[in-house]
C-alpha cells in the first residue's frame, strides 16, 4: 500500500505552471516583435509612397499628359490604377499582420489549453491515487477485524 505523495504532485504541478508562464512570456516577446515589424513595414510603406507620388505625378507633365489643371484620360486611368495598387498592397500587408497576430492569439490559447489538461491529468492521477489507497485501507480492515 503506499501513500499518495502530495509533494510529487505540487512540484509536477509547479512544472507545469512554470512551462505554461515560459511559453506564454516567449510567445507574447514573439507577438509584440512581429508587431513593431509589421507595422514598421506598413509605415515604411506609405511613407515610400507619399515620397513617389509626386515623381509619378510629374512624370506626366513632362510628356504633355497633365499639369497646369490639364488631367488627360491616360493621367487618371494611371493615378487610378496606381492608388488601386497602393490600396490593394497596403491592404493585404495590414491582412497578413492581423493573421499573424491571431496565430500568435491562437498559440496563447492552445498553450492555456494543454496547461488546464496537464492539471486536470494530475488532479485525475492524484484522486485515483487517493482511491487506490483508501481501497486497500479498506480491505486491511477487513483482514485485521475493522480496526
Amino acid at each position: 500500500m503506499s501513500i499518495p505523495d502530495a509533494g510529487y504532485y505540487e512540484s509536477a504541478r509547479r512544472g507545469v505552471n512554470d512551462q505554461y508562464a515560459a511559453q506564454m512570456a516567449a510567445n507574447t516577446y514573439s507577438r509584440t516583435l512581429g508587431q513593431q515589424r509589421g507595422n514598421r513595414a506598413l509605415s515604411e510603406f506609405q511613407t515610400g509612397f507619399k515620397r513617389s507620388v509626386p515623381g509619378f505625378t510629374s512624370q506626366f507633365g513632362q510628356r504633355g499628359f497633365g499639369g497646369g489643371g490639364v488631367r488627360s484620360g491616360v493621367m487618371q486611368r494611371s493615378m487610378s490604377n496606381y492608388l488601386g495598387d497602393y490600396t490593394r498592397q497596403y491592404g493585404d500587408m495590414q491582412n497578413d499582420l492581423t493573421e499573424q497576430l491571431r496565430q500568435f492569439d491562437l498559440n496563447a490559447a492552445q498553450y492555456g489549453s494543454q496547461r488546464t489538461s496537464a492539471l486536470a491529468d494530475l488532479e485525475l492521477q492524484k484522486q485515483r491515487e487517493i482511491a487506490f489507497a483508501a481501497q486497500n485501507v479498506e480491505a486491511l480492515r477487513s483482514v485485521f477485524g475493522g480496526l
